[in-house]
């Protein structure tokens, strides 16, 4: 469990996960090239006694109910507006929930030709944040592709984390956001994060989706053809192997341990015999030669 930051600037959106800390200051970087602002921005963030505040900074301005503050408490369901200095304006949305993955429910799109989004009650997917969701805000319908998305909101939508106000062209895994509506499209099958209680489905119109009952449909529709047991063709990235070389490698049995011949006892003893000689003969020549360095003194002594 713990808060999520979904941020939104002109051009992109992106979802922040604050840490399980405790008394502690956190920053949260705004790339430029990533939200399309003219410099990054540093937020600056602290939690005291489990509760998180944003705090004011010389490069950007808080407003919260339309009233400039030093800083805000960030709670479940609070939204922000900071403005920069350039002139970049950004949104902050503030949710607490129990996962930080998303689960979504599928919804089959078989025999559908538009879904309408919005906050109205009359809409396919009703889900409204703060007043910011337009009544008629988007429409998914059927292209000669497949599906496209239109936008007919003020506040536009986000595929792939990019804004757009007109529309696009949906492709297999785009990611649609709309003001923390978050859906991905999935060809035959749209995935929508049901689990807020803001967003309610109208049921009646998309089915939910279940394989068992839907595959030999789906094939149908799309002239492909069924493949394996269960009908079903499953498309993923390719992998490439290094090619395995086979055959049969011989290895050599070590040689066997042969029969040591029995040494006699010069051949043992020789060796140490050898290298002891030079020693003895050394401490003799010593011997020898202080003997007769004395004999001499003696005459010498004697002489006097």
């Amino acid at each position: 469990m713990g808060l999520v930051i979904s941020i939104y600037s002109k051009a992109a959106f992106k979802e922040f996960i604050l840490p399980s800390v405790k008394n502690a200051d956190h920053e949260i970087t705004l790339r430029s090239n990533y939200f399309r602002l003219k410099e990054d921005l540093k937020l600056h963030l602290e939690v005291l006694d489990g509760i998180w505040k944003i705090k004011r900074d010389k490069y950007y301005s808080i407003v919260n109910e339309n009233r400039r503050v030093e800083y805000a408490n960030l709670e479940d369901g609070s939204g922000l507006t900071l403005h920069s200095i350039f002139q970049d304006a950004i949104h902050l949305f503030v949710k607490w929930v129990d996962s930080s993955l998303h689960v979504y429910r599928k919804f089959s799109l078989y025999g559908v030709n538009e879904i309408q989004i919005g906050r109205s009650p009359e809409n396919h997917i009703c889900y409204d944040y703060r007043g910011m969701v337009s009544k008629h805000h988007a429409v998914i319908k059927r292209s000669n592709k497949g599906f496209e998305i239109v936008n007919s909101g003020q506040n536009g939508i986000y595929v792939n984390s990019v804004w757009t106000k007109s529309g696009m062209e949906l492709k297999f895994g785009s990611y649609i956001n709309i003001l923390g509506l978050h859906m991905v499209y999935l060809g035959d099958v749209l995935a929508i994060d049901a689990a807020d209680e803001r967003v309610r489905i109208d049921e009646k119109f998309l089915k939910t989706f279940h394989l068992s009952e839907n595959a030999t449909m789906y094939l149908k529709a799309d002239n492909r053809k069924s493949v394996g047991i269960g009908g079903i063709t499953y498309h993923r990235a390719p992998r490439n192997y290094e090619k395995l070389d086979s055959g049969t490698i011989e290895i050599e049995a070590p040689p066997e341990k042969g029969e040591e011949k029995k040494k006699s006892l010069f051949a043992s003893i020789g060796p140490s015999l050898t290298m002891s000689l030079p020693m003895l003969l050394g401490g003799f020549l010593m011997a020898f030669s202080r003997a007769k360095r004395g004999n001499t003194s003696l005459y010498m002594y004697s002489g006097l």
